[in-house]
Parts: C-alpha cells; sequence; structure tokens
C-alpha cells in the first residue's frame, strides 16, 4: 500500500519484527524525481503489489540506506530493482560490505541531482544517519532522529516503547541520545537542520507529522541543540 505524503512523494508502510513479539512500525519513502524516476529511502520489505504500485510510478533508479541501523532490506531492493544505484551511510562501508555502493552519503555529489538535500547528524560514526529535505515540498525525512510512535499491537511493543522513552508521540528515543551524547557535536548538525524551512517531517518509525511540523521538532531536539 502507497500512502500519499506530498506532492511526488509516497510512504510504504512496514514493520520490524523483534525478540518477544515487539513490534515497531517502519516507514519506507519514496519520492519521484524530476526526470521521472524514483528515489527509494529505507527500504521495507515489499509485496509483488506494492512493487508494481512503485513501477507505474516510474523507475527506480536510487535506493538509499540512510544509517547504520536502516539497511536491513537494502539488498532486496537491489535485487528487485538492478538499475537501481545504492547510496548508503558511512556506518555501512565496513558494517555491510556485501551492499555495493555506487555512492556513499555525504562523499561528494550525490548521483540524484540537488532535488534531495543530504542533511547529516554529527556524533555517532556507527550510526552516520542522513536525514534528507525534499526542496520543493520542504518535507524532511528523518531515520531515528525523531519518532513518533502513538500507539502498540500488543503490550510487551508497548513495554519496550515505554523503556525507549518512545509510543506517546514525538520523542527522540533513549539510544539515540546515548550515541549521541556529545551535544557540541550533534548540536551544530541539528541546529543545521533546524535552519530549513521545514514544513513536513517523516520519520521511518511512526505518523508523519504534517501540522507545526517545524516547531515540533524543533521542540523534541531543544536540550540536544542547547548551547
Amino acid at each position: 500500500m502507497l500512502e500519499p505524503i506530498g506532492e511526488d512523494i509516497w510512504g510504504v508502510p512496514g514493520q520490524i519484527a523483534m525478540a518477544g513479539g515487539v513490534r515497531l512500525p517502519l516507514r519506507a519513502t519514496v519520492v519521484r524525481l524530476p526526470d521521472g524516476t524514483l528515489w527509494l529511502h529505507s527500504p521495507v520489505r515489499l509485496s509483488d503489489d506494492v512493487a508494481a504500485a512503485l513501477d507505474a510510478l516510474g523507475p527506480v533508479r536510487h535506493i538509499v540506506a540512510p544509517s547504520g541501523f536502516h539497511h536491513l532490506y537494502a539488498g532486496e531492493a537491489l535485487r528487485r530493482w538492478p538499475n537501481a544505484a545504492l547510496s548508503k551511510s558511512s556506518a555501512l562501508v565496513k558494517k555491510r560490505p556485501d551492499l555495493a555502493a555506487a555512492h556513499i552519503l555525504g562523499d561528494g555529489a550525490p548521483p540524484w541531482g540537488d532535488a534531495l538535500l543530504a542533511l547529516p547528524i554529527a556524533g555517532a560514526p556507527s550510526v552516520a544517519e542522513v536525514c534528507f529535505l525534499h526542496r520543493a515540498t520542504g518535507t524532511l525525512l528523518v531515520t531515528d532522529a525523531l519518532f513518533n510512535v502513538t500507539s502498540a499491537p500488543n503490550w510487551i511493543s508497548r513495554l519496550f516503547y515505554s523503556g525507549m522513552g518512545i509510543g506517546a508521540g514525538p520523542a527522540m528515543g533513549r539510544l539515540f541520545k546515548f550515541v549521541h551524547r556529545d551535544r557540541a557535536v550533534v548540536g551544530p548538525s541539528l541546529r543545521a537542520i533546524l535552519s530549513h524551512d521545514i514544513r513536513c517531517v517523516v520519520p521511518c518509525h511512526g505518523d508523519v507529522l504534517q501540522v507545526d511540523a517545524h516547531a515540533t521538532l524543533a521542540k523534541v531536539w531543544s536540550d540536544s541543540v542547547a548551547d
């Protein structure tokens, strides 16, 4: 199922099945670039029907693994669309050498042009998350720097969310805070992201923020961006 988010932007819902029955919502995001090709961010496991719906929108030419955590289904996507080029986080160079990348995020100009601006978050090389701003719509794609989980499918998931500091709306999870402890490093990165005109925030985990998106993001990140 494709979920329209904005002009030339769609979400593809998925889920991560974890030990003990924990289920975490997951989202891939698809952007149709000005040349008509598709850019697929943080792939989820895709059914044949969803893949066919994507093919109807345009040819998938770019697949993005945006952090050291978001890479599980990139290989499947590459096998489904062998003509697509992979761009991956620098954290995956050693972690996933099997994922041959045409581009390492942050290393030179991206192969998709300037429709999407890459905004890296410093301070955790093992994660090396990169956010992306869709310039035309002011839509920001965030991997793990923002969760917006508002419900749980079962009690064990609810317990897990509570322990991670998520599950009650927009939040920066405890794991992200732990690995990005040096505010002197991470703060400038987050402030640089907030300097842009952000009208919508699309997290990989949870609901899309389409009302007061910039203000909500600034509030969630306030402790980390404080001087």
